[in-house]
């Protein structure tokens, strides 16, 4: 049995136990079973991994092929190289001096070690390297027959290449010599790769022209001669091997991408584009980022509910940040081959391209959106507008990159891509936004925080892709995450703020009331749904051996991320008019979340009609107590936020005085006054009339 496996049967044995509890509870309520409250999304999320997992691990749908033909064509279009090689020993063994099958088998091979999905045996992988060298060296040895030995010669040649150890060049070297037949097909080709290693493009270069002319392994000797014209400067030569129909599409599309850019020539370049995104994407990913952009598109539309922003205008952001996008292309094309910078593995170098090179242009591509809208629609009323719709438009942009992730690496990618990258983008796009709230709200005459803003953007942005973009610091990529859950933490000070001030015109505080119960639960529900699209699909194309495995990958690395995300992205407490501290890492530790750190629904509390009775250390209010009264509103005193105003159905006489409106707070800080918990309070009444106010304890009660 699986990891995976244990780890969801256990899950399965607490959710039984859990529900055994809430039925025999509901049953002394009274309480419908069914109704979850605002946990019902959650539990219907869960629900559905369960039985899908279920239903896949009991089918167990694995691929079958009834001949090699058909396993070698779905391993190709699927990109699973063990597949492939599995098909071309049956193949070999039918026709043995087929020397596409030899060369197929070891590219193939070697691509496993970069294959997106390991294949279900990784030992699988050193027995079958063991085998080719085994089996190509039985072919060397057979000195009577000239083609098996040529066979035998060449690709264990090759496979020395591949292994790309500089000590095993000369013995590749040596194989080569010993083959006869000087035209057999990609011969010249492996000593083309073996001079590239050994003496450089100028004596490689002669080899691939041979290949060609003997009308070989041609679309290799393509690739690699631009591959040397684009190191040696010769564009001409390039631009030759581009502009033939019969040499274009093995030109690697990073040079063809040059050479349209350089000369001008946009509509090549996108159709080249965006033939290699949609040609290489499947509809599992699509549906994968539809299910990302809504997730965060209805998460945006909730927190709009002071002042909701329409759906045709969220999706309007999206689209022009979706369209957008594909400028970056162009300024990424005219920073490398106009400037000559870009990322070449050095820490300086790459930390200022991250800034410079990626930061700045996708926080600039984002920006325009957000600054159409702002000055030609009147979507943008309320600071809360500002963020929403510049994360709306950063959504836009992650959606069309999530395309080019998916069609690159496949589905494995998808949750990482829910709950990181879409995130990042929305995070970077409120900061400049952030800037604007300031001047517009807060600091009018200081319109240098918006430039501010924006380079602070772009230098979040970069910082977090630097760690995971250079070799020199990839190990350390746990700053990339520690950095992501600080952005978060940031990102719902942003937000707070920009509700606290965008209450203007509204009089009652419990409109103000935003359920984040229900709206943690519904992002961590979306999420784990995501999870299933991803599951799905794999375990559809793949087999549902990789797809638990796939399954058990993403829970590992993204399980603390859902759980992080649902409780933080949902900490929100509006007080109207405040502007609230910005948090950079108080939260940060599941230990923090558990301890109770998480925001109270304190306008909630207003328009309840609490009973207060005696409590254990009531003294002075014993005989006049229960008492009832309306919470009428909310106040913030001495940077505390939980203070509430209460009308009495019938006044009190303390002090020779008839007093209609108390004043009360939980006596634990972090304890939320409600009707479904008996909850101790501290009486308070105005010690003396004024503008300012004073007030003198009384006694403690319970209300409920």
């Amino acid at each position: 049995m699986t990891i995976i496996s244990i780890i969801i049967l256990w899950l399965f044995v607490m959710a039984f136990y859990l529900l055994w509890w809430k039925f025999r509870d509901d049953r002394l309520q009274g309480r419908n079973f069914f109704n979850f409250g605002d946990y019902n999304f959650l539990i219907v999320s869960i629900t559905v991994l369960g039985i899908f997992w279920g239903g896949f691990t009991l089918i167990s749908p694995e691929p079958h092929f009834a001949d090699p033909e058909k396993q070698f064509a779905f391993g190709m279009e699927t990109r699973q190289p063990w597949l492939v090689t599995d098909a071309l020993w049956e193949k070999i063994e039918k026709d043995p001096d087929n020397t596409d099958y030899h060369f197929a088998l070891v590219q193939h091979h070697f691509m496993q070690a970069e294959a997106p999905f390991l294949p279900p045996d990784n030992n699988a992988y050193n027995t079958e390297r063991n085998r080719i060298f085994n089996y190509y060296s039985d072919c060397c040895s057979n000195t009577f027959d000239v083609k098996e030995n040529d066979i035998g010669n060449l690709f264990l040649a090759l496979y020395y290449i591949q292994t790309s150890a500089e000590e095993d060049f000369d013995a590749a070297a040596f194989h080569l010599r010993q083959v006869e037949n000087r035209e057999l097909k990609y011969l010249n080709y492996t000593e083309g790769k073996l001079m590239l290693y050994q003496a450089g493009t100028i004596v490689a270069e002669p080899f691939f022209e041979e290949e060609i002319r003997l009308n070989g392994f041609k679309e290799g000797a393509w690739k690699q001669l631009a591959l040397i014209y684009s190191v040696s400067g010769n564009d001409s030569a390039l631009k030759k091997l581009i502009d033939s129909p019969e040499s274009r599409e093995a030109v690697p599309e990073e040079y063809r991408y040059k050479t349209y850019f350089l000369d001008g020539d946009l509509l090549s370049f996108y159709e080249l584009r965006f033939r290699k995104m949609f040609g290489e994407l499947n509809l599992w990913g699509i549906l994968g980022d539809l299910l990302i952009l809504f997730t965060w598109l209805f998460f945006l539309r909730w927190l709009s509910f002071l002042s909701p922003i329409k759906w045709k205008h969220f999706f309007l952001a999206v689209g022009i940040g979706a369209l957008l996008a594909m400028f970056s292309w162009l300024l990424y094309e005219f920073y490398h081959h106009v400037l000559h910078f870009w990322s070449d593995g050095e820490i300086l170098n790459d930390f200022l391209f991250s800034f410079l090179g990626i930061g700045l242009i996708e926080e600039l591509v984002k920006l325009i959106p957000f600054l159409i809208l702002l000055r030609f629609t009147k979507i943008i009323k309320r600071p809360i507008d500002y963020l929403l719709i510049a994360s709306a438009a950063g959504l836009g942009f992650a959606f069309f990159e999530n395309l080019l992730y998916f069609s690159q690496y496949g589905l494995d990618v998808i949750h990482s891509r829910a709950l990181t990258a879409s995130v990042s983008h929305m995070v970077s796009s409120s900061i400049v936004a952030y800037g604007f709230v300031l001047v517009k709200f807060r600091y009018p005459k200081k319109f240098w925080l918006i430039p501010l803003f924006f380079l602070l953007a772009a230098f979040a942005h970069g910082f977090y892709d630097f760690w995971l973009l250079n070799e020199k610091v990839h190990r350390l990529t746990i700053v990339t995450l520690f950095f992501f859950l600080s952005e978060i933490l940031v990102y719902v000070s942003f937000l707070n703020n920009a509700l606290n001030q965008s209450t203007n015109g509204i009089t009652q505080t419990s409109s103000l009331s935003l359920n984040t119960q229900r709206l943690s639960a519904f992002i961590a529900g979306a999420l784990i749904l995501v999870f299933v699209l991803e599951y799905t699909g794999t375990c559809l194309i793949y087999g549902t051996t990789i797809g638990n495995q796939t399954l058990m990958n993403a829970f590992f690395s993204g399980g603390y991320l859902i759980f992080f995300l649902s409780v933080r992205l949902s900490n929100i407490d509006i007080i109207p008019g405040q502007w609230t501290k910005i948090e950079f890492f108080s939260g940060i530790l599941p230990s923090e979340i558990l301890g109770g750190s998480k925001k109270l629904n304190q306008n909630s509390v207003v328009g309840l009609h609490l009973v207060f009775e005696i409590d254990e250390q009531t003294k002075n209010l014993g005989p006049q107590l229960p008492f009832s009264g309306i919470v009428k509103r909310r106040l913030r005193m001495k940077g505390f936020s939980g203070w509430f105003v209460v009308e009495l159905d019938q006044p009190l006489h303390l002090v020779n005085k008839e007093i209609k409106l108390l004043y009360i707070r939980a006596k634990n800080s972090n304890e939320l006054i409600s009707k479904e918990e008996e909850t101790t309070v501290g009486i308070f009444v105005r010690a003396k009339e004024g503008e300012k106010i004073e007030l003198a304890f009384v006694d403690w009660a319970v209300a409920k």
